[in-house]
């Protein structure tokens, strides 16, 4: 249980990683206090208020009795590591102090299996000092020092009975995230009681060593200030691309010079999408639709398989790890880069540039009309855009894909009217009787236009019958 765990931002690790060994994760006194187990959110359906705690309980249980022993990404959380082990947690507390007071009441069902994830057994033998610390106030770090031990390990207070207990002092009264633990730890309670749950030691092990976070490092305490200051006046929980970024950008082999470069790349593609968000009220959505359609075209697939069951592509765990058979794509690894990144964001802002002055290349598009809205004017850069996050993907990919890897192509008018031709091809697959036409048989997949492009010279993509081109197909990576 001493082992030592070195915190790499960018990487996910498991609750046995935080809370076993030495280490010790620290609420410093820049957090707001505790609240989930108070009625600290308003349901938008009812308007009434409501604690987090229960559900949160129901989603791990559920988790549980599925079996399908899969790791499971809790969410991203933001720290630094000062002094060495002791990370200091700058979001991510209500989660975290939740799953620790959820492992407590395990480990009291389970007769103290569980205790060293509470209270290491170095500091059993010392001051008691738990994994979880709160430094947000002395009543706070002391409470929870003592229900670690007496309620949690040495098991000699019910939950039911914190408050009547000898160390539970008057001023705990008066400490918000005290009396919120208390509350939590009686719905943890309510809950498994009217389950009439059993199976503790087991839902301990999946607590451990399937439930993961993904951990940022802000390195700094300057930083981490300035990142809870954002978090916390905004009340919002990170977007899907706030959740890529730490992702993107937490990798420890990147250079001071080159952290400094993405996050620019970064900015710059955050300031595009803003101004160019249309009806949006953010920069996010656009975002992800780039994030998704780069995604497509580096595997070459629309979704990807689950336990046999085709499932849409989530770019942040795309960025993180893939499974097997992707990792085998020569693709996979070149789509993870930053740079090929930048390449593509800088694909797409052509295009839209491209379009948007061409006249020829409108009248191409405007032909289009399945899906489209025929009437939008292509003159203008937001317009264009709009226009191809409504369009069909047999449409949109192959033309990033001509962009980015022949930045310097002659052929994006007439490529264009390929793919209108293809696009014709597929309506007309079929007759009036439903059967096969000669056209449809010309009908080429966009992941086939994009191997194309990928294979062959700029001169040769309109002429590919004497090129050896190697098509893969695949149902779902």
């Amino acid at each position: 249980m001493n082992k030592v765990i070195s915190f790499i931002s960018g990487r996910d690790y498991s609750l046995a990683d935080l809370f076993g060994g030495d280490t010790k994760i620290i609420i410093p006194d820049l957090q707001r206090d505790y609240c989930w187990g108070n009625y600290a959110v308003t349901d938008p359906k009812s308007s009434k208020t409501k604690e987090l705690v229960s559900d949160f309980v129901k989603n791990i249980i559920e988790l549980f009795e599925e079996k399908n022993g899969s790791s499971l990404t809790m969410g991203l959380i933001y720290g630094y590591e000062q002094p060495h082990n002791h990370i200091q947690i700058c979001d991510g507390q209500q989660r975290l102090t939740t799953l620790f007071l959820l492992l407590g009441y395990i480990n009291i069902k389970c007769s103290g299996v569980y205790d060293d994830y509470i209270i290491s057994k170095q500091e059993r033998e010392d001051d008691y000092e738990p994994h979880l610390q709160y430094a947000i106030r002395e009543s706070t770090l002391y409470f929870l020092s003592d229900l670690s031990r007496n309620v949690f390990i040495e098991r000699n207070t019910r939950v039911t009975d914190i408050k009547l207990s000898n160390w539970y002092f008057a001023e705990y009264d008066n400490d918000a995230s005290i009396q919120s633990m208390t509350a939590a730890l009686q719905i943890i309670d309510n809950v498994f009681n009217s389950l009439e749950f059993n199976c503790f030691l087991e839902l301990g092990k999946f607590v451990l060593n399937n439930l993961r976070v993904l951990y940022y490092d802000m390195e700094n305490r300057s930083r981490g200030e300035e990142t809870y200051v954002i978090i916390n006046t905004t009340g919002e929980p990170l977007s899907p691309t706030e959740n890529i970024k730490p992702v993107l950008l937490g990798n420890s082999k990147l250079t001071k010079e080159q952290v400094q470069l993405y996050s620019d790349q970064w900015e710059d593609r955050e300031e595009w999408f803003w101004n160019h968000r249309g009806t949006d009220t953010t920069s996010d959505n656009g975002m992800q639709v780039f994030f998704m359609w780069y995604w497509q075209i580096g595997l070459m697939k629309e979704r990807v398989s689950v336990n046999e069951k085709p499932v849409p592509l989530n770019p942040r765990n795309l960025f993180i790890s893939a499974p097997t058979k992707t990792k085998e794509m020569e693709n996979y690894e070149k789509f993870r880069s930053l740079d090929n990144i930048e390449k593509y964001f800088k694909a797409l802002t052509r295009l839209v540039e491209k379009i948007s002055s061409d006249v020829e290349l409108q009248t191409i598009l405007h032909s289009i009309y399945r899906r489209q809205n025929k009437d939008i004017a292509l003159d203008n850069q937001e317009n264009v855009w709009q226009w191809l996050r409504n369009a069909d993907l047999d449409i949109v990919l192959p033309l990033i894909a001509l962009l980015a890897e022949h930045p310097n192509t002659k052929q994006l008018t007439a490529f264009t009217r390929r793919i209108r031709r293809n696009y014709f091809d597929g309506l007309w697959a079929k007759d009036e009787n439903n059967v096969d036409t000669r056209r449809g048989q010309n009908k080429m997949d966009w992941s086939d236009l994009i191997q194309i492009i990928n294979q062959v010279e700029d001169k040769d993509l309109l002429n590919i019958e004497n090129e050896k081109i190697t098509f893969i197909t695949r149902k779902y990576i």
